[in-house]
């Protein structure tokens, strides 16, 4: 391969390292984000850079038979399929981790979606529970206070039965001295 088509991969090499090492600090840098959202940048980043690496394939594939047609020196364009061979199996390695990692981030997705969907039933059973007891606390609140009314009320009478029977009591001495009742008065 060329010294230029080297640099020039290994610059696209290390541009994908660098894009997928800032994605990556990104995304470890905001916690707060769902996880179902870091799935889908995650598959997002990874499906571009899966497209771009089979362009930059395609592209040196190109560069590749462009040079072999310009190059009579058979031995150098076998050195070069040579590296390209060795080359190409990493390339789709990484392809295929990040295919990989595509299919985890769904079934990631699946299974947030249905946590969220469990979150959702749950929060409204609770809704539902609180409403219930609200309801219930009302009730109970009017039947309380309903009691302390009825106690109110019987206190007063017990208190006025009481007035009466010590008015009674007086005037029943006061009217029969020499008689004794046997009560407190």
């Amino acid at each position: 391969m060329p010294a230029g088509l080297e640099a020039q991969y290994e610059l696209l090499t290390d541009t994908i390292a660098l894009r997928k090492h800032t994605e990556l600090y990104e995304l470890s840098r905001n916690l707060n984000t769902t996880r179902t959202r870091e799935v889908k940048i995650e598959r997002d980043v990874c499906a571009s850079e899966i497209g771009r690496l089979r362009m930059v394939l395609n592209h040196l594939k190109l560069l590749y038979a462009k040079a072999q047609e310009e190059n009579g020196d058979w031995i150098m364009c076998k050195k070069h399929l040579e590296k390209l061979t060795i080359i190409n199996p990493k390339l789709q390695k990484t392809v295929d981790s990040l295919q990989e990692s595509v299919k985890k981030g769904k079934a990631d997705i699946k299974a947030m979606k249905a946590k969220a969907k469990e979150a959702a039933s749950t929060i409204k059973r609770a809704q539902s529970k609180y409403s219930s007891l609200e309801s219930q606390i009302s009730g109970l609140g009017s039947q309380i206070k309903s009691a302390e009314d009825t106690k109110k009320q019987k206190l007063r009478k017990l208190h006025q039965v009481g007035f009466e029977r010590m008015k009674f009591n007086k005037q029943f001495k006061d009217e029969n001295p020499n008689v004794s009742l046997g009560t407190k008065s």
